[in-house]
């Protein structure tokens, strides 16, 4: 086998290797921007779409959530587009929104935003769940909050998908007037198919077979 061949081979062993899994589907409306809020909120029943890829879910209609622009009548400011969600103004009924996800075999970062949504709740918490068939892949709920009048921080999450499928992305109320915001996927690294394995495999199994014949 020929320089020019086998270094072929081991660059589409390689390539097989870091494209095993195509780019996933990102959160969709993960900055809470459709639909524009006209004047200063805008509320959603359980039920309800929030723009394009959020379903309110909740025990009654008083699980509702509120869609306000960044700074209006003392709210946080967002880090990134003009609005957020507040997803806890139904205590003691707290909301739950959910959105599916298209993902990959593969290691993620998720990342949101979180805030106290109206500055008045001494702690301000969500739980964040991701399921497959009903079923948790990060083992149950976990838990994020913030204190009193604090503005946006940025709150992560790694995890697996272990299979290519479809996922759910689970948001829930737990204390105070969570304000969340700025949701995103972000693949860290792929988990290679077979036929990554087995080009690569190959070209090893060739590169075993020159150096012996060259010997």
């Amino acid at each position: 086998m020929s320089r020019l061949s086998f270094g072929a081979l081991l660059f589409l062993a390689l390539t097989a290797f870091q494209r095993a899994s195509i780019e996933a589907a990102t959160v969709v409306n993960g900055s809470f921007e459709d639909p524009a809020v006209e004047f200063l909120l805008m509320g959603f029943d359980p039920g309800e779409t929030i723009g394009t890829g959020w379903v309110v879910d909740g025990l009654s209609d008083s699980s509702s959530v509120v869609l306000f622009r960044s700074g209006a009548l003392g709210a946080p400011v967002t880090n990134d587009g003009g609005q957020f969600l507040l997803i806890g103004a139904g205590n003691p009924d707290f909301a739950t929104i959910r959105q599916d996800l298209t993902l990959e075999a593969a290691s993620y970062r998720l990342s949101f935003d979180l805030a106290d949504g109206d500055g008045a709740a001494p702690i301000n918490a969500v739980n964040l769940d991701i399921t497959r068939s009903g079923q948790t892949i990060i083992g149950g709920p976990q838990n994020f909050s913030v204190g009193l009048s604090s503005g946006f921080e940025t709150q992560e999450l790694l995890f697996v998908a272990p299979t290519a499928g479809d996922y759910r992305l689970i948001v829930s109320a737990t204390a105070g007037t969570p304000g969340i915001d700025a949701f995103s996927v972000t693949e860290i690294a792929a988990v290679p198919e077979p036929c990554g394995f087995a080009a690569i495999s190959f070209a090893f199994i060739g590169l075993v077979l020159r150096r012996r014949t060259r010997t």
